[in-house]
Formats: C-alpha cells, structure tokens, sequence
C-alpha cells in the first residue's frame, strides 16, 4: 500500500502544507529519527505542542457554571429556584462565570494524549506524555465525540491549537471500530484513500499558493464555464458546475491541476500500465471547455498522481496552444527533493 512507504517526517510536511500550518510545524521541534511510526508521530505532536502550549501559557475562558448555594454568588436563577423557594429551602440555585482551563480544546488534547498512553510506542515517550500530563489536572479527561472537533473550531481556525486539535482528529478516526462482513476492524486514516485524496488536493494547493505567491495567481477549486449553450432555463438548471483542482495562472498561460490519490497509481489490463481513463476524459474536458470559454493563452492539463516507486511524465498535445500531461511525485524522496520536482512541474 502506498502510504505504508511514506517517511514519517514527508507525511508531516504533508500534514502541515494541507492544513496550512508551516509556521505551527517550526515551533514543534519534533525528532523524526525517534518517529518510527505514525503513533509515535503524534504523540511527539501532541506532547510538544501541549509542552509549548504550558511555556506560554494555556488557553482559558470564561465558562457558566449553576449550582445549589445558601450563599449568593453570581445571580440567581429565579426559575430553577422556585422549586427550593416554595419548600422552604434557604438554598439557591445560582449562575456564575469562571475563568478557567477546563475548557474544550484543552480536553480534547489531553484525552487524546492520555489515550496514546494506551498505544504501541516508544516507553520513553509514554513517560514525556505522564510528565507534561502532570500540568493538566484541572482538565477533564471526555470520552471523545466527532462533533466535539467541529465545535471546538469555532474557537480555533489558526495557530498551534488548530494543529493540535487536527491530529487529534487523526486520532480519534484512527481508532474508531468500523464493521466489515461482520468483523470488527480499525478505521486506519492513512489507508483511507478519500481522506489521502483530499489532504494531497490540499497540500499541493498551498504548496504552489506559497511558493508561487509573487508570480502567479494560485486557485482552488476554480469554475470552469462549459462551452456549451442551454437553450433554455430548464437546461440551465440541470448543467452541472465545473471546478478544477488547483489553477495556476499568469498573463501567459492556465495550468489546471488536477490531483489524485489511488493505491495503484495507474490501471492495469493484461499486463499494461495506463492512466485511468476516467482521469483522462475528466481532465481533457477541463481543458478544452476553459480554452473555449476564455481568453487566447497557453494552456497545460496536468493529472498529479502521487507515488513511492514509479515515476513517469507522459506528455500529450491537443493543437500548438493546448497540452496534457501525466505527473508523478515520489513521497518517499528526501523533502528537498519532492519541493524541486513540485516547483519544475509548473516551471
């Protein structure tokens, strides 16, 4: 399987390109050479950036709390009290705020790394964790829920939270029970092929968005109009939208990216490689549709296939203005090398 080959610091860079996070990756400091699998990744993750996260301080907030009191503090509920009043109760049922650390990004990174305790790595790491876990008592373990990561976004789009919560996610998924012919197995995020497809999508999106930001425009999921006429409003309705990957323009040329993910990077009849040919025919409607609609320039279709063993770049000419070619991208080279091959193919 392809992911299997993929060095444990390239999937980091990966992790942190996709989720737009280079500056929150440099702070962590982790030791790739004591990584050597993907646990022990996140735990070094995890625990660093909790680590990181105690030096300058941990995040609190003002959370309402309610509780039964014969002395005021806060404000009183008149309509939970009622009950108390009208029994003679000298108690109260009051509403307060406090400022405090128990708050939901934290406990969702400490749950999480309180479940790597349970996991297969390093001991020397599982003793850093218990050690950084000392600073988190006033933080409640939770039984971890998928709506507990959207909700806690709302609060962290950006920064080192943000990268934390995300591979908690990671977590989380990984170990969810999936059922399958009546066997219960594990949910592993690095073989789901629709997960890998859209953290490739996105990663080589913010690549080119950062390394290309002072000389071309880079888009993401950018219309294309159809070269084709509804005759009426009905017609209109039903013509589906047409967005390509990843657009990378200038005032000479279109390059419209269009990535993909697959365990086998081409198909295979009878003993011939080829490119898929869904992949193809997708592409080549890109193409001449955004050549029909817009303006005169260069144009270049490019399928994006990440792979760990064979590289091919396949080159195809629709007339003198218009190209397709198929990409390949080795993961399992060293960084600066992945970084020069990303930056030729659109040179």
């Amino acid at each position: 399987m392809i992911t299997t080959e993929i060095p444990v610091e390239n999937y980091f860079y990966l992790l942190s390109y996709a989720w737009d996070m280079l500056k929150e990756k440099d702070t962590l400091k982790v030791d790739f050479e004591n990584c050597p699998t993907l646990n022990d990744l996140y735990a070094r993750i995890l625990c660093n950036g909790f680590e990181s996260l105690i030096k300058r301080g941990v995040k609190k907030r003002y959370q309402e709390y309610s509780e039964r009191a014969s002395v005021l503090k806060g404000r009183i509920s008149i309509k939970n009290s009622l009950n108390d009043l009208m029994s003679s109760s000298n108690k109260l049922v009051c509403e307060f705020d406090d400022l405090t650390y128990n708050i939901l990004e934290n406990q969702i990174i400490v749950s999480t790394l309180r479940s790597l305790l349970y996991k297969n790595i390093d001991m020397d790491l599982k003793k850093k964790i218990k050690k950084v876990l000392l600073f988190s008592n006033d933080i409640d373990v939770i039984d971890l829920r998928k709506s507990h990561f959207h909700q806690s976004r709302n609060h962290n789009k950006h920064g080192l939270y943000a990268l934390l919560i995300n591979v908690s996610e990671i977590v989380y998924f990984s170990g969810l029970p999936t059922y399958n012919t009546g066997n219960s197995i594990f949910r592993d995020f690095i073989n789901d092929e629709r997960e890998l497809a859209r953290l490739f999508e996105k990663f080589v999106y913010n690549f080119y968005r950062k390394h290309l930001k002072k000389t071309e425009k880079v888009g993401f999921q950018k219309k294309i109009n159809w070269a084709i006429e509804p005759m009426d409003d009905v017609s209109q309705r039903y013509l589906p939208s047409m967005n390509s990957d990843i657009l990378v323009a200038n005032d000479e040329r279109r390059i419209i990216i269009d990535t993909k993910f697959y365990k086998t990077t081409f198909q295979t009849n009878y003993g011939k490689d080829s490119i898929h040919s869904g992949n193809l025919y997708q592409l080549q409607s890109y193409v001449i549709n955004d050549k029909a609609t817009g303006k005169r320039l260069k144009r270049v279709g490019i399928l994006l296939y990440p792979t760990v063993n064979k590289h091919e770049h396949l080159n195809y000419k629709i007339d003198n203005e218009t190209y397709i070619q198929v990409q390949t991208i080795n993961l399992s080279k060293p960084w600066n090398s992945i970084e020069a091959h990303l930056l030729k193919i659109v040179s």
